[in-house]
């Protein structure tokens, strides 16, 4: 190969090395911000043609304020059975969270813990049912609570919410011991339905550490 042959290739690399860094460059100013055509002209004309749209509500919807006043319990007591709502306030504290690390750090430490309003357990479906045809007349948040040994924060209560507990529906109904199928209320604890099970033979095969606890 020539001198002149290899003299140009040379400086082909040299300017293919320097364009990418350009690029480099570029890019790394166009990160975190909008990015904008460079090269002026038409595609500028184009990009300042995109329609830029807003987000707008649907037309006959309304925005729902939830939890904004403290609940009407004594019209959600008529629709239940008795016993079912409850206001002690060590029943409210249980039901306030869950064993997320986090909140179990917030209570030691003094902070202000969110205490639902009322503490619901329903003991049918019936009732789990008016229970949420109430809450929603009433806009009444509504917080799924089972056995509580959650570590994720997943019932924290919010302000003005109830505790729907679901440890009253706790009947094993049905075991299909051909297809292996149970069938069991929301409430059922993993032991009680282990239990169950175990006096016809059978198991989850499942034993978490929280398993006398959820």
């Amino acid at each position: 190969m020539s001198r002149a042959r290899r003299g140009l290739r040379r400086a082909d690399l040299v300017v293919g090395e320097r364009r990418a860094a350009r690029r480099r460059a570029r890019d790394g100013r166009a990160v975190g911000r909008r990015l904008r055509p460079r090269d002026g002209g038409a595609d500028r004309r184009a990009f300042r043609a995109l329609p830029r749209r807003r987000a707008r509500r649907l037309p006959g919807r309304r925005r729902v304020q939830w939890g904004a006043v403290t609940p009407d319990l004594a019209s959600l007591r008529a629709l239940l059975s008795d016993g079912s709502v409850s206001t002690d306030a060590s029943d409210l504290a249980a039901h306030a969270h869950d064993w997320w690390t986090l909140a179990l750090l917030r209570q030691r430490r003094g902070d202000t813990v969110i205490l639902p309003a009322a503490v619901v357990r329903p003991a049918s479906t019936e009732e789990v049912s008016a229970t949420l045809h109430w809450a929603q007349e009433t806009r009444t948040p509504v917080v799924p609570f089972g056995g509580g040994s959650g570590v994720s924060g997943g019932v924290e209560a919010v302000a003005g919410s109830i505790a729907l507990d679901t440890r009253r529906m706790n009947a094993l109904l049905a075991v299909d011991g051909v297809a292996l199928t149970v069938t069991a209320q929301a409430g059922i604890g993993g032991a009680a339905l282990e239990d169950g099970l175990a006096g016809r033979g059978l198991t989850l095969g499942h034993f978490p550490q929280s398993i006398d606890i959820s």
